[in-house]
C-alpha cells in the first residue's frame, strides 16, 4: 500500500462501479417520470404522489425492477460482495426487517384506530431501504 492512499480490491471497485451504474440508472428514471408526466399532474407530481404514469412507462420500469434488477443483484453478490460486505448487507437487511415488522403493523393499527392517516406502500418501502443502506453505510465504513 503507498502512503495515504487506499488501493481497492477488484472486488471492491467493481462493487463501487455497479452503484455508480444503479445511481445513474435511478437518475435517469427519476428524469424520465417528471419529464412525462401527465400535464393535469404538473404541480401535484413527486416520487412519493401516486400520479399517473404512462402504461408503456410503467410496463417498462416493471420489467426493469422485476427483471433486469434481480441480474444485477445476483451478479452483485456473487461477484462484487467480499465477506465484509455480505456481513454488512445482512444486518442492514436485519435492522430493516426489524423496523419493517414493527413500524407497517403499528402505523396500520393506528390508522385503523384513526390516529394516522393511510399506510402508504412506497413510504414503508423507502423507510425499510433507507434503514438498510443506513445500517450497511454505519457496518461496512465505520
Amino acid at each position: 500500500m503507498s502512503k495515504g492512499k487506499n488501493i481497492l480490491t477488484n472486488k471492491e471497485k467493481l462493487n463501487r462501479n455497479i452503484l455508480i451504474i444503479c445511481g445513474i440508472f435511478g437518475a435517469i428514471i427519476g428524469v424520465v417520470l417528471v419529464l412525462l408526466r401527465p400535464d393535469e399532474d404538473m404541480g401535484s407530481f413527486s416520487i412519493f404522489s401516486s400520479a399517473a404514469i404512462a402504461a408503456p412507462i410503467a410496463i417498462a420500469l416493471a420489467i426493469f425492477w422485476a427483471v433486469i434488477m434481480p441480474i444485477i443483484a445476483f451478479y452483485w453478490h456473487k461477484n462484487a460482495v467480499d465477506e465484509q460486505e455480505a456481513h454488512a448487507y445482512r444486518d442492514g437487511a436485519y435492522y430493516a426487517a426489524y423496523a419493517y415488522i414493527i413500524g407497517a403493523p403499528t402505523w396500520w393499527i393506528l390508522w385503523r384506530g384513526g390516529m394516522m392517516g393511510e399506510p402508504n406502500g412506497f413510504v414503508i418501502f423507502m423507510a425499510f431501504n433507507f434503514i438498510w443502506v443506513i445500517t450497511w453505510m454505519w457496518k461496512k465504513y465505520l
